[in-house]
């Protein structure tokens, strides 16, 4: 999802649906939304938005965690690709 600003991409994990009566106060179809952060990911934001401004991953909770709490260092592999490490040079010769 694009978040905080058009143009900008996060990792968000979808906890459901709006219900109550939030739900009765939105049109169309909506998700619930929660944007962890960086390093810390059980401090976050809360959303709702519309399904169609997200992007559903085959990621599994682990791999986004470790992707989120490593700051983008240990980024998984794509679907059908073996997971990559991160390049470490050797800033000295």
């Amino acid at each position: 999802m694009q978040y905080p600003r058009a143009g900008a991409w996060t990792i968000a994990f979808v906890t459901g649906r709006p219900g109550g009566e939030v739900a009765e106060h939105l049109q169309g179809d909506y998700l619930s939304i929660y944007v962890p952060t960086t390093p810390n990911p059980t401090s976050g934001f809360f959303l709702m938005l519309p399904r169609a401004d997200v992007i559903e991953l085959d990621m599994t909770v682990d791999a986004a965690l470790k992707y989120i709490v490593s700051m983008g260092v240990v980024a998984p592999a794509a679907p059908g690709l073996a997971p990559q490490l991160p390049v470490v040079r050797n800033p000295v010769g």
